[in-house]
């Protein structure tokens, strides 16, 4: 028996064998708790604590323009909130439910640079008359995403 030598694995063989492991199990929690489970382990569906985390830091730094002007867009199940700011998901209570708390480090001017946009009084870009559910045309000046909505009218509602 002295001079025989084993048959070892390749490290291909080896890859190929692991490869496989991990599409079987994969397919098995695919299978047993659901596949929309695995999609948001790859692409999750929402980014609500990464701009928790942004404007936390945005805030903890002094970061004014991160705060105030910086757009995002806060990505929910079907429920998108796109070209907002932090400043206004801290200030406005229908984004309460998020946490995004206000800056008290950070004093954002209401002027309109950059700190309003229509999303973040409540407003849709509407193309002529505003419905009956935002009646109001908000003319209190520049909104940083008025640039590519020329021509449309940003309809809220007015709340004293």
């Amino acid at each position: 028996m002295e001079g025989k030598k084993a048959q070892g694995l390749s490290i291909t063989t080896i890859i190929l064998i692991i490869l496989g492991v991990i599409v079987l199990v994969m397919l098995i929690v695919g299978f047993t708790m659901g596949w929309s489970g695995i999609k948001d382990w790859i692409a999750p569906s929402n980014n609500v604590q990464q701009i928790v985390s942004q404007c936390e830091i945005a805030c903890a730094t002094g970061g004014k323009y991160d705060f105030c002007s910086e757009l995002r867009t806060l990505k929910i199940k079907g429920d998108d909130i796109e070209d907002t700011n932090c400043y206004a998901l801290a200030t406005n209570s229908d984004y309460a439910k998020y946490g995004i708390d206000e800056c008290k480090a950070i004093t954002c001017d209401s002027s309109g640079e950059g700190t309003k946009t229509c999303n973040s009084i409540g407003g849709d870009w509407i193309e002529g008359d505003c419905p009956t559910s935002k009646p109001d045309v908000y003319t209190g000046g520049d909104l940083s995403d008025a640039g590519d909505n020329a021509g449309k009218n940003c309809c809220y509602k007015f709340e004293e």
